[in-house]
């Protein structure tokens, strides 16, 4: 039974002992929605936090009127609507000249109350995993997350399903272009398909790569498989616990660079060093 078969079954069995959310409001709170005028809203600064003038900035920028959302605002005895979440937009907003914005409202709490509800609505808010906006904007029709998407899946990685994690292969493609992206995943997937996919390792061939044009890809590939994953990755621990790589990434690189340079000539081996840790 799935997710949504076990809810619509917890429904049916609880149909006659549910109770409205706002039956278990205190009788003495409201809660309601309603559309504000923006000159009716205001900021208590013994309620909310910091304005980060930069944020405000962005959102007036980038704004659309379809994602703003609902502002929740606590109406006082004073007639204004005071802001409980919601001041960056409010604030992008009177940049912007809008008028009014739908808006959750509560009557009838006191200043703790309201000190209460900013402190709960911040504490619960997470930003949504990589992997969850990756899939949201891939839904979205992102171009760049689409193209991401496009490369990975011509080597048979399909982001979501055979790999959970997607911030090293977004980073490749910020840094270094998709042509990069789609060189790296060739290594990689040619030395070691995509078993235990490691994101790191991934992202240091892309700065191998990058800072060595001279390389040549065949060499690489074939030295890799020759050592394997997890003897790169137990190279990288050995330059990690011998304190000559500082952690995971610069000790992954490092092996890298030994491995491709077993066996060159000296002329042909590639030094390292040039990688700008971004």
């Amino acid at each position: 039974m799935n997710f949504e078969e076990e809810l619509l079954k917890l429904h049916s069995e609880q149909d006659e002992q549910r109770v409205s959310l706002l039956d278990q409001i205190k009788p003495e709170i409201t809660v309601y929605f309603d559309t504000v005028d923006l000159r009716k809203l205001r900021i208590d600064r013994r309620v909310q936090g910091q304005v980060v003038s930069s944020r405000v900035d962005k959102i007036a920028k980038s704004f659309k009127p379809e994602e703003v959302g609902v502002l929740t605002v606590c109406k006082r005895e004073d007639g204004f609507y005071y802001i409980a979440d919601g001041q960056h937009r409010y604030l992008a907003m009177c940049k912007l000249g809008v008028k009014e914005i739908p808006c959750q409202v509560y009557e009838g709490l006191t200043l703790e109350d309201e000190a209460n509800k900013y402190l709960h609505l911040n504490k619960e808010r997470k930003q949504p995993k990589a992997i969850d906006s990756f899939m949201v904007a891939l839904v979205a029709g992102n171009p760049e997350i689409m193209e991401v998407d496009r490369i990975c899946k011509k080597h048979g990685l399909e982001i979501g399903k055979d790999t959970k994690g997607c911030t090293a292969i977004e980073k490749i493609f910020k840094n270094y272009g998709g042509e990069l992206l789609d060189k790296a995943l060739d290594v990689y997937m040619n030395a070691f398909n995509k078993d235990r996919f490691n994101h790191t390792l991934l992202l240091e061939i892309a700065r191998l790569l990058h800072y060595n044009s001279n390389i040549k890809e065949v060499i690489l590939v074939r030295r890799l498989k020759e050592k394997g994953l997890n003897g790169v990755v137990s190279a990288a621990q050995y330059l990690i616990g011998s304190k000559v790589a500082k952690n995971t990434a610069e000790g992954l690189s490092l092996a890298l660079y030994a491995v491709y340079n077993d066996r060159q000539s000296q002329e042909n081996k590639i030094i390292w060093g040039k990688e700008k840790r971004r």
